[in-house]
């Protein structure tokens, strides 16, 4: 057992036990996350599968003659159940989803909270010590510190003209009056790929610049690690500051009308990643 003597050495074991717990409950958390990811792309594989066969057979029924019908509209009776029980499935895991996201924004919450009750008043060492604690548990858990978009926003300002990016908040972003419709992504990318381009954005992209990194550092990266198309850094960062960057009309109510970009602002509603960069027209 420690002996404490001293109200600094009780807040540095504290310090030392948050930080152990942060990185176990890290390491769950980005479990979860990954099982249920992994269990959204397949969910989405299998309604895509079940959309197409019932698809199919109903272009068979309409062809098909009296005596063949019966027997072909059984079989759609089937398709279509699958695609309502694999629909349903679906719509589990993203109810799933959102709990992980839920239980990893309060686990936040609650480790900086408890890091910030240890800080003590008088002290500045400790005080320093606890709140980069509280910092390092908040980026542990796969969510960057609240300040880091924004460090990620003034660099990019720096590098751009005034009306060059800004902070785009997803949930005002109308994804209702232009929906997408079919299948998701375009030009051979799937969801998978916009959730790992949105998470990558949010993760390392977003860090980097805020810590000072160009595009030349993620291509070098990319390089190094032989990253393979859609897998790149340097792709996600042409992606949000490129020439395809998210456009948005900013209504008198506060919502944005989308103009490009509904895609990755969807996965991020989806990811509950608050902002991306983008350009807003007032």
């Amino acid at each position: 057992m420690t002996l404490v003597r001293t109200r600094d050495e009780a807040i540095a074991l504290t310090d030392t036990a948050l930080g152990a717990y942060a990185e176990q409950a890290q390491g769950i958390l980005v479990q979860a996350k990954a099982a249920v990811c992994a269990a959204q792309d397949y969910a989405d594989r299998v309604v895509r599968d079940c959309r197409s066969r019932a698809a199919a057979l109903e272009a068979l029924l309409s062809a098909a003659s009296e005596r063949d019908a019966p027997a072909i509209r059984l079989r759609l009776l089937q398709a279509q159940a699958n695609l309502d029980r694999a629909g349903r499935a679906s719509v589990r895991i993203g109810d799933a989803a959102k709990t992980v996201r839920d239980l990893e924004r309060r686990y936040i919450q609650r480790t900086s909270a408890t890091v910030a009750g240890h800080a003590p008043t008088s002290t500045a060492e400790p005080q320093r010590s606890a709140n980069t604690t509280a910092a390092a548990v908040s980026g542990s858990a796969g969510e960057p510190a609240p300040t880091i978009q924004a460090e990620a926003m003034t660099g990019l300002r720096r590098r751009l003209p005034p009306s060059g990016m800004a902070s785009v908040d997803v949930m005002s972003a109308d994804l209702t009056e232009n929906p997408i419709q079919g299948e998701f992504g375009r030009g051979g990318a799937t969801r998978a790929d916009y959730r790992w381009a949105v998470q990558t954005w949010h993760d390392t992209i977003a860090p980097g610049l805020a810590r000072g990194m160009s595009r030349s550092d993620f291509e070098a990266d990319d390089a190094l690690r032989g990253a393979q198309p859609l897998r790149r850094t340097a792709d996600v960062y042409d992606m949000f500051l490129g020439d395809d960057h998210i456009r948005v009309d900013r209504r008198p109510d506060g919502t944005f009308n989308v103009i490009s970009g509904r895609h990755r602002l969807q996965i991020a509603r989806d990811l509950g990643i608050e902002s991306l960069p983008g350009k807003i027209y007032e």
